[in-house]
Parts: C-alpha cells; structure tokens; sequence
C-alpha cells in the first residue's frame, strides 16, 4: 500500500501498513527538510513515512513487497543509498 498527502506544502508519502504493530521506528534524515522514518519487524521493514522522499518511498515499497531482511544500522547510515539494500538481496 502506498499513500501520499500534499499538506502545507510537504509532500508526505507511505508505503507499508502496520498490521497493528506497535514497532520502533528507525529515523533518517536525507537532507534539508527531507527525512524518512522506517517501521521494522523481525527484521523487515513493515512501513515507512516521509517528508520529501517520493523516490526512496518507491524503493522502500519495493523492500516491503520483496520481505528483504535488514538492519536499523543500514537503513540509518547516510552513507548507504536505500537502493542498496534492495539490489544486494
């Protein structure tokens, strides 16, 4: 599932759903204004919600469809494109 919203002039974007779950998230700012949280589960990314960020929630989806294992520490990590993470699995 991906949602968008245009409040206030911020492009807010989600993919993912919940299911219920109460899970940490794992934030990761990628620029001015420009940030993604990550919601994981067992691992997987389970949702995700951003300001800013229409092509990493696109790729962020594609982790969610695919069930691609991760670490909090990789998704946070400035120096890692969330690219990838997708492209080693």
């Amino acid at each position: 599932m991906k949602w968008l919203g245009d409040q206030y002039e911020l492009m807010i974007q989600g993919a993912g759903w919940p299911d219920g779950l109460t899970i940490s998230p794992v934030r990761r700012t990628l620029g001015e204004g420009r940030v993604v949280e990550f919601h994981m589960h067992d691992g997987k990314v389970r949702y995700a919600v951003g300001i800013g960020v229409s092509r990493e929630i696109n790729i962020i989806r594609r982790l969610i469809e695919k069930q691609v294992n991760g670490e909090s520490a990789e998704l946070r990590a400035h120096q890692m494109a969330i690219s990838e993470r997708l492209q080693r699995d």
